[in-house]
């Protein structure tokens, strides 16, 4: 069973898509880790210049969403050495329903 209908009349998969890509460091995080790869919250706040604090919690929101997956050395204790990685199958699951809903809001203004 899906999840409930949006009170604005938007199908339920529309709710994640904005909470995966409704912020522009979000997104920047997502792109950066599709280009570069598997990286580091340190890594990336340097790469786009913004605060360790502020892509730490994108990383974790997008982890609990699915879009990223985690991998933690054995040997590391640090959680700041975390490597985060694309999950490829949910961000294209994400895109597509993007697609579907930008295709059928043009059929309507038709």
């Amino acid at each position: 069973m899906g999840m409930p209908a949006d009170p604005l009349g938007f199908p339920g998969e529309f709710e994640r898509a904005v909470d995966v890509l409704g912020n522009k460091v979000r997104v920047a995080v997502l792109l950066r880790l599709r280009k570069r790869g598997p990286s580091t919250p340190v890594r990336l706040a340097e790469q786009l210049g913004v605060s360790r604090i502020s892509v730490r919690k994108h990383l974790l929101a997008l982890e609990k969403l699915g879009i990223v997956d985690v991998d933690v050395p054995r040997s590391e204790t640090d959680v700041r050495k975390r490597h985060f990685s694309i999950n490829d199958a949910a961000l294209a699951a994400v895109l597509d329903t993007v697609q579907t809903l930008a295709a059928d809001s043009g059929d309507r203004e038709s």
